[in-house]
């Protein structure tokens, strides 16, 4: 008796008892495999998406920051890095004495500030930095502060205006249009890399 016979002299209970076994074998066989790579997908396909998600946010932030950072460099300029040797202080003190010849303005005291430590001891190329500047003292009225203010501001030695104090001298003598005399403190100040390596 061979295979198709022995089915067939089976009871129909037993022949659906051996369709049931058949689909059941192929359900393991083949279906739950498939099920268990189709999860093993879905699962790799959601750690991609929220490494993709991740990553876009990343470039949201950076394309933030750039834009940020592109702001800034239109409202101050490029940066302006210290640079090794010279003498700063020299090259300030020609800039102070040249904004006062270009304005008109009388120097009334003169202090230089050597190599004063800037504050949080930042780094460049692996030396901590430093500022030196000149405090000095002019007399003069509202439109040359403004412009001793630009050409500080646009003088390529100059780094940042770290102190400024306004005080007014004299009320206006002619009326509104005259705005009076006023005693300004500036103190101007370059980085310079410290001789010293950072430690």
């Amino acid at each position: 008796m061979n295979l198709r016979e022995r089915y067939k002299a089976l009871p129909r209970a037993g022949q659906w008892l051996i369709w049931f076994v058949a689909v059941l074998v192929g359900y393991f066989a083949l279906v739950e495999p498939l099920l268990a790579h189709a999860a093993g997908v879905s699962t790799r396909a959601d750690r991609l998406q929220s490494i993709l998600d991740a990553q876009a946010k990343l470039a949201q932030e950076r394309s933030q920051a750039g834009n940020l950072i592109e702001r800034g460099l239109l409202a101050t300029g490029l940066p302006n890095p210290p640079t090794p040797g010279g003498d700063p202080l020299g090259t300030l003190n020609r800039r102070v004495d040249r904004l006062a010849r270009d304005h008109d303005v009388t120097i009334k005291r003169r202090t230089e500030r050597p190599n004063a430590p800037i504050p949080g001891n930042p780094e460049w190329n692996g030396q901590r930095l430093e500022q030196v500047g000149i405090e000095f003292v002019i007399d003069c009225d509202t439109p040359q502060l403004v412009a001793v203010l630009k050409d500080l501001e646009n003088a390529p030695e100059v780094h940042a205006i770290s102190q400024l104090r306004v005080q007014k001298i004299s009320t206006p003598a002619t009326g509104k249009d005259d705005p009076g005399l006023l005693s300004v403190t500036l103190l101007p100040v370059t980085w310079v890399l410290s001789r010293e390596a950072s430690k």
